[in-house]
């Protein structure tokens, strides 16, 4: 084998490292934008979560839940609690399903996250929230929430 023959399977060689390379780059690069994006998303729902528990320690915000929970009509600072409570829970269910979609979460996980949403959403007040503010939600979500609603809805 002369030299150049040498030469030539080295720059063969090389080439070959610098695509493995840049694929397993690309993979890194995939793997953290993923991870940014589910980061951002729990964010979200840790900051949304700790409203609501600034809420319940509120002394209306047991007795509009205690309303809700009974299907007792709610004055307009009930409706308003109730409201930002319905806001928070849906957006830690939105949290889990946007985690579960990018394989963050597991199938068992995400289908006691279903049933968790399904007896949220058997509560007449969750239902109506959902009705006025279903267009805040992502697309995704908001397919796997109306489904719900309607079995929800079907089974009264």
């Amino acid at each position: 084998m002369t030299i150049g023959e040498l030469g030539n399977i080295g720059e063969f060689v090389s080439a070959i490292g610098v695509i493995v390379t840049l694929v397993y780059l690309a993979i890194q690069i995939r793997q953290s934008n993923k991870l940014a994006i589910t980061s951002a998303y729990q964010a979200r729902a840790d900051a949304n979560i700790n409203l609501v528990a600034t809420a319940l320690q509120s002394p209306g915000g047991a007795v509009a839940l205690n309303k809700c929970l009974a299907d007792q009509p709610l004055d307009d600072a009930e409706r308003a609690f109730v409201d930002w409570y319905a806001e928070a829970t849906l957006v830690y269910y939105e949290n889990n399903h946007f985690q579960y979609c990018a394989g963050q979460i597991s199938e068992e996980h995400w289908q006691a996250t279903v049933g968790s949403i399904r007896r949220f959403l058997a509560l007449r007040t969750s239902r109506e929230y959902w009705q006025r503010n279903a267009g805040t939600y992502r697309d995704s979500f908001r397919a796997v929430v109306d489904q719900i609603v309607g079995e929800v809805s079907n089974e009264e």
